[in-house]
């Protein structure tokens, strides 16, 4: 399970890449991503963060997403991300729909306005 968003804007890539690295020595049977909700409010979180911690927007999480996904290399990897957390569900075997994954996020990237975050009323 990776949890897109826990880094916030200015760990993204690292988060991103990190949690690849982790998927691809461990090779799990199954592995989900979830995205980060804030069921106490942006400000509870950021407290946290000791006031470093900065939402992403949904393009910036699909992009998150999308470069996770795209430094993957496992094989036979169950892939799930169609949690109600999720602004997008996705779906498939790594080794095998990879492209499709990374072009459905693209999509994604393309058609939503840069400016909406998760909490948005459009989003939940």
């Amino acid at each position: 399970m990776i949890i897109n968003g826990l880094g916030g804007r200015k760990y993204s890539q690292q988060h991103a890449l990190k949690s690849a690295e982790i998927i691809n020595k461990v090779n799990p049977k199954f592995l989900s991503t979830l995205t980060l909700s804030m069921p106490f409010g942006l400000e509870h979180f950021q407290e946290r963060f000791e006031g470093d911690y900065q939402q992403q927007t949904v393009v910036e999480l699909f992009q998150e997403l999308r470069l996770f996904i795209a430094n993957l290399e496992v094989e036979n990897v169950i892939y799930r991300s169609n949690h109600v957390s999720n602004n997008l569900p996705l779906q498939g075997t790594i080794s095998k729909e990879k492209d499709k994954l990374i072009e459905q996020l693209e999509l994604a990237i393309k058609d939503t306005p840069e400016e909406k975050y998760p909490t948005s009323p459009e989003f939940l």
